[in-house]
């Protein structure tokens, strides 16, 4: 609770006026930092996942703490006393205050910084003890995010042992007192003297020992040592041993080499360009003749093969059967027409003859059954140079059903029928007077010429009644 105590004058009473009131135990400190807390470790921040080793053989330290306060003696003092060859670096920053926090992650970010230059390993985030107040610095929530990111490992020595911060959960490790941090990043001296004895003695008894070895060894060799003079008679032995061997093996690789030698002449000889060549022109020679009568039999059985196709071919191909006097009528998209009934007055179809192209167009379509019926339709004939609108009759000598007769059959041959219009009084064809024939108010001039003299029929003089 906080307030004030009054005094009411007329009664003599003090009065105890309360301004605020909070829970036994927890106060509005202790609730931030619970919350902090809880909202910390659902980031992650705690787990030791993303804590960083630490041990005790750095070189060099930096310390972050108040440059004035006793934590910092505390800390020089332990690793002076346990092992004075350690750098320390002192960053100084506010422990306690409104601008504590900023201070500290200032210095943090500014040992990372110059860390590669003067060679920081580790460091030191810490201050004395105090009551919650004092330690709320650590409690901050941008100096635990700043520690999680440095990239120097940090040790959190926050108050005493009973004290925990937010500083302490997030660093890399934490010890309960600035002293004990010393402690815990320093290997005491008096271990190194240890360790110091321990590999002196090591060396000792290995050296002692290799001695040992090589005196054996030396005693090995003079027991095998021999006089002087019998040595350098078993040597003397040995050069003569190994001159007759030099002579023998020297002789007989002279004669292995002269073999080679005059193996390697004759296959030179045998192998000369001349003779090569000599071999190559007559495998050329062989080949050339065996290629000239492989050809000549491959042709010849070609020539045999392509007469039987082409007179296959000739049997079966439609020019043929266009020159023997038949023609090819299609209508609309290259339909063959193969009978009457599917022509309508009206059409146009189109008869490939052995010699030309006729472009037709039905105007009159009729039945006859009686002897020499007649069946007219209208016809352009296309030839080379020449185009001619007009209309054939073909005559039958006995009675045909035209519908069911092919229209190709009259068109080899037959007679040239030309509508002419208006009615003529007479016509003549090449110096001939030509038969005029009046049809259902039409009238046709009847040629008895092949058509495949169609272009004469430009000669044609017709005369009108009106002269």
């Amino acid at each position: 609770m906080s307030g004030r105590i009054s005094l009411y004058e007329g009664r003599g009473e003090y009065q105890l006026i309360i301004n605020t009131m909070e829970q036994y135990g927890t106060g509005d400190l202790q609730k931030q930092y619970e919350v902090l807390k809880l909202k910390l470790k659902e980031c992650g921040l705690f787990d030791s996942e993303r804590k960083k080793a630490m041990h005790t053989r750095y070189k060099h330290i930096g310390l972050i703490t108040s440059q004035s306060g006793a934590a910092l003696q505390d800390m020089i003092s332990v690793f002076r006393n346990r092992l004075p060859i350690t750098t320390l670096t002192l960053i100084p920053a506010s422990v306690q205050g409104e601008n504590a926090p900023s201070e500290l992650i200032s210095a943090i970010e500014h040992a990372n910084k110059i860390a590669s230059t003067v060679g920081i390993e580790a460091l030191i985030v810490g201050r004395g003890g105090g009551s919650i107040e004092d330690l709320q610095a650590f409690n901050n929530e941008d100096l635990a995010f700043a520690i999680d990111a440095s990239e120097l490992p940090i040790c959190s020595a926050v108050g005493h042992e009973i004290d925990f911060t937010i500083a302490d959960l997030v660093a890399d490790l934490r010890a309960p007192t600035p002293s004990a941090a010393a402690e815990m990043l320093s290997r005491d001296k008096d271990e190194y003297s240890i360790s110091f004895k321990q590999y002196h003695n090591k060396l000792e008894r290995l050296i002692e020992q290799y001695i040992k070895t090589k005196l054996i060894s030396l005693n090995a060799f003079q027991q095998r040592l021999k006089q002087p003079r019998r040595k350098l008679s078993e040597s003397a032995q040995q050069v003569d041993y190994f001159e007759s061997q030099l002579i023998r093996l020297t002789t007989s690789r002279i004669k292995e080499t002269r073999g080679i030698l005059n193996g390697a002449q004759r296959n030179l000889l045998s192998n000369s360009p001349q003779q090569i060549l000599k071999r190559i022109s007559l495998q050329v020679s062989d080949i050339r003749r065996r290629f000239e009568l492989i050809s000549e039999v491959e042709i010849n059985k070609r020539k045999i093969n392509l007469a039987q196709l082409t007179r296959s071919l000739n049997g079966v191909s439609p020019l043929n059967t266009l020159a023997r006097g038949y023609s090819i009528t299609t209508i609309g998209e290259e339909r063959v027409v193969r009978n009457t009934s599917n022509l309508n007055i009206g059409d146009q179809i189109c008869t490939r003859l052995n010699r030309g192209i006729a472009l037709i167009k039905i105007s009159v379509k009729t039945k006859h059954r009686n002897l020499k019926s007649i069946m007219k339709f209208s016809v352009t004939l296309s030839f080379t140079n020449f185009f001619l609108w007009t209309t054939i009759f073909c005559s039958a000598l006995e009675a045909i059903e035209v519908d069911n007769l092919p229209i190709s059959s009259f068109v080899p041959g037959g007679i040239a029928v030309i509508r002419i219009q208006p009615i003529a009084k007479s016509a003549s064809y090449i110096g001939k007077k030509v038969m005029l024939v009046d049809y259902e108010e039409s009238q046709f001039a009847v040629i008895g010429i092949p058509l495949d003299t169609a272009p004469g029929l430009q000669r044609l003089k017709v005369e009108h009644s009106s002269g």
